[in-house]
């Protein structure tokens, strides 16, 4: 009887220690993820402030000839209208054309403006589903 109390007073020792071992795993293995989640969520939020950075000196190099473009437009159609209409009335025809169609670009601009996001989606998704798991592995 002896020894069957000695093996019962070593099996807790030994589940514990295998346990207190366990846990410094999970907690090691948790820590190395979560470290490995925010490199991840550092280099989504680069990218996607390097293809925001790209698209907007796409936009300024375009819209610099645009422009040029808009007035030369504008000065067409004041000439074609020259014959039909006094001076004044000439040129503010295509002005106003102009500047409903700018509005109109500079509302749809800040609309998408809002849209995207840096926010790196991947990343805060994979935080979740690791959130779950640990509480998994915490409830068993």
């Amino acid at each position: 009887m002896a020894n069957a109390r000695d093996d019962s007073k070593e099996a807790p020792e030994i589940g514990s220690a295998s346990s207190a071992a366990l846990l410094r795993e999970l907690a090691t293995t948790v820590r190395d993820l979560w470290s490995k989640e925010l490199e991840l969520g550092r280099t989504e939020a680069r990218e996607g402030i390097e293809a925001l950075k790209t698209s907007a000196v796409c936009v300024l190099v375009g819209a610099i000839p645009a422009l040029v473009s808009l007035v030369l437009i504008a000065l067409a159609i004041k000439y074609a209208l020259d014959d039909f209409l006094p001076d004044w009335a000439a040129a503010l025809v295509p002005a106003i054309v102009l500047a409903g169609v700018s509005a109109a670009m500079v509302f749809f601009g800040l609309k998408r403006l809002k849209g995207p996001e840096v926010l790196p989606d991947e990343t805060v998704q994979s935080l979740k589903k690791d959130k779950q798991w640990l509480k998994q592995q915490l409830e068993t």
